[in-house]
């Protein structure tokens, strides 16, 4: 039997069942989609995965959908026929990446643009603060050249400060880069990082995990939600995160929390734990401190 055809799926209406899902019912997420789907973190094959697992289309009969969902449809569509290049991927593609298998709750779908290959390579996630100092920005610099030489790839999130750096530094330098954004993967944030996502999505990754028709709908101060997401993936895609500045309240300690319990390595640099009560939590919890380029390169 040729399990590919057998379990062949359409990823633009597999996309259309995402949204609808999370975005047309009340009471509906992710985490209650992860439920209905009742993954086991298992060695199987894909191919198995597939076999004991359904699609998201297959949930549409629940959903009660209404106009809105014909509208839903329009939208994606039209978006696909822009001719921005993004992709579909979802839980049951082939591509799929076995890192984001590891999250408590897998993404079921995600949209992206340039090669997504790029996930099967040995990625370290840069990350900090938006404000960050000119000591932080030339760490960061420093770091990104290291490990573009020792044939990483680099992840960040677009954010402003240690993030813009990193991937800047590692374009400069020929590196490889993956960048996970807090918005639909047509969409801006920060405005001034326009050129910069672009050329990621061209030349390298750009991944994103955010609805189109949720996001269209919800008001601005629900959207913030979506970057603690992100920084979750990034650690999922990471075998290692670097903090080089975080305050008490940045949401780069989502990316750490979720580095350590997905067994991760977490580094972070010496100044956060002289300017944050954090990093020491972290460390008991199996956190690395370290102050210099020769610490990552005793510990990687």
């Amino acid at each position: 039997m040729n399990h590919k055809q057998s379990f062949a799926i359409n990823p633009l209406e597999e996309a259309i069942a995402y949204e609808a899902y999370i975005a047309l019912e009340k009471d509906r997420s992710e985490q209650k989609l992860e439920q209905q789907f009742q993954l086991h973190n298992t060695d199987n094959e894909l191919i198995q995965i597939q076999a004991n697992q359904p699609t998201i289309s297959q949930f549409l009969d629940e959903l009660h959908i209404s106009s809105d969902y014909h509208k839903l449809k329009q939208v994606i569509a039209k978006e696909l026929k822009k001719g921005t290049g993004f992709s579909i991927c979802t839980f049951m593609s082939y591509h799929y990446p076995q890192k984001l298998r590891d999250n408590k709750y897998p993404l079921k779908l995600f949209y992206y643009r340039g090669d997504i290959n790029l996930l099967d390579t040995r990625c370290v996630s840069i990350v900090g603060s938006r404000q960050a100092s000119e000591a932080g920005l030339k760490d960061t610099q420093q770091i990104a050249q290291y490990l573009i030489e020792k044939n990483y790839t680099i992840i960040s999130g677009l954010a402003q400060g240690i993030d813009t750096v990193a991937l800047t530094t590692a374009i400069k330098t020929h590196g490889r880069i993956i960048g996970v954004i807090g918005t639909p993967i047509d969409q801006y944030y920060p405005k001034d990082n326009k050129d910069l996502q672009d050329e990621i999505g061209r030349r390298h990754l750009l991944l994103s995990h955010v609805p189109f028709y949720k996001y269209d709908k919800e008001p601005f101060s629900a959207r913030r939600n979506y970057f603690p997401q992100r920084n979750i993936i990034m650690a999922s895609i990471s075998q290692a995160t670097i903090i080089v500045e975080a305050s008490n309240t940045s949401g780069t300690l989502h990316q750490a929390k979720a580095a350590l319990d997905q067994g991760r390595q977490l580094f972070i640099l010496d100044r956060c734990f002289k300017t944050a009560t954090w990093p020491a939590r972290f460390e008991r919890q199996g956190a690395i401190k370290i102050n210099n380029i020769d610490d990552i390169k005793e510990n990687f």
